[in-house]
């Protein structure tokens, strides 16, 4: 598509590159401040090839700034990352106890449904909830903390749960 394409007066129809200068004007990624956040899972993925399912949840209700001092917390998505046990994993010991990785992915299942207030006894439960977007929309209390990871700084959620009525 051309600018003209796009509503943009001809004078803005240029194909050379934009000058810029790196070290004047990048603006690193504005990271969310660690803590617990209301929002709403509006996506729910399951990735086969690496095993998990993954949780978009957008930050709803907040008040406050990401890192930056612009930027509003509310509006910003993150994920949270929910391990599937793969083919395989019963013979594999987990690098964070003595359990194996599908024990692991099964133990973290069985937290995520207690907290989210969710009835999960099997796969199948978990294919249902995904095909039938069940878990869209769901409000929650997300645990938000940041992370470095190869020298950037990332948010994640770390744990969700429902919230309930009081």
């Amino acid at each position: 598509m051309t600018n003209l394409e796009f509503g943009l007066p001809p004078e803005l129809n240029d194909s050379r590159l934009e000058g810029f200068i790196m070290s004047a004007e990048y603006v690193p990624d504005p990271i969310v401040p660690d803590g617990t956040y209301n929002g709403i899972i509006t996506q729910v993925e399951k990735q086969a090839d690496i095993g998990t399912l993954r949780i978009t949840v957008q930050l709803r209700g907040n008040t406050g700034c990401c890192s930056d001092g612009a930027t509003p917390i509310d509006g910003k998505q993150l994920d949270y990352t929910l391990w599937l046990p793969k083919k395989g994993d019963e013979l594999v010991k987990s690098q964070f106890s003595n359990l194996t990785k599908r024990q692991e992915a099964i133990r973290g299942i069985k937290k995520f449904a207690d907290r989210m207030l969710l009835k999960i006894e099997t796969e199948k439960d978990i294919e249902d909830a995904v095909t039938n977007n069940r878990w869209i929309s769901l409000p929650v209390l997300a645990k938000v903390k940041s992370r470095v990871y190869n020298g950037n700084i990332y948010n994640q959620i770390k744990s969700i749960e429902a919230v309930t009525a009081s």
